[in-house]
C-alpha cells in the first residue's frame, strides 16, 4: 500500500503483492483433482463429451492426471468424434498398466497408489478423441 507523501517503489509494490497473495491463498480451499473426485458430493465431472479433454494427435498425449494414495478402480470412457477411431491407456507412475482401450466405457483396476495419467491418441479419421476418467467408489 502506498504511504502518504511517499512514492511507491518496486520493493513496496512487491511486498503489497505478496501480502495480497497470502490473503488470497489463505481463504482458498485445496485444489480438487480433475480425475479423482474425493466423493460424489465434492466434485462434478463434465457430462457432455465435447467438454472432455481431447486430442487429434496420432501420438500418445496425456489428457488427465491425478494422485491416488492406494490401489483403486477407475472408469475410463473413450469417445472418438464421428468417423474417428481412437484409444486410451492408463499410466501409473509413468508405467503403462494394461493394454490400450478402444471407444466405450472401461473399468480398470490400479494395483497400487501413485500418479495416474490417462493418455489418448487418434488412430483413424480427422476428429478428436475425447477421454474422461473417474474413480469408482
Amino acid at each position: 500500500m502506498p504511504r502518504l507523501n511517499h512514492p511507491d517503489t518496486l520493493l513496496s509494490e512487491i511486498r503489497d503483492l505478496r501480502r495480497r497473495l497470502q490473503l488470497l491463498e489463505a481463504g482458498r480451499p485445496p485444489r480438487q483433482s480433475m480425475v479423482a473426485p474425493t466423493s460424489p458430493a465434492s466434485s462434478f465431472l463434465p457430462v457432455r463429451p465435447e467438454d472432455w479433454p481431447g486430442t487429434g494427435s496420432g501420438y500418445w498425449e496425456a489428457l488427465l492426471s491425478a494422485e491416488f494414495p492406494a490401489a483403486t478402480a477407475i472408469e475410463v470412457t473413450v469417445a472418438p468424434g464421428p468417423g474417428t477411431e481412437g484409444e486410451a491407456r492408463v499410466l501409473l507412475d509413468g508405467t503403462v498398466t494394461g493394454a490400450p482401450v478402444p471407444a466405450g466405457k472401461h473399468r480398470l483396476l490400479l494395483p497400487a497408489g501413485g500418479r495416474v495419467t490417462v493418455e489418448a491418441r487418434r488412430i483413424r479419421g480427422e476428429g478428436l478423441v475425447r477421454v474422461m476418467a473417474a474413480r469408482e467408489d
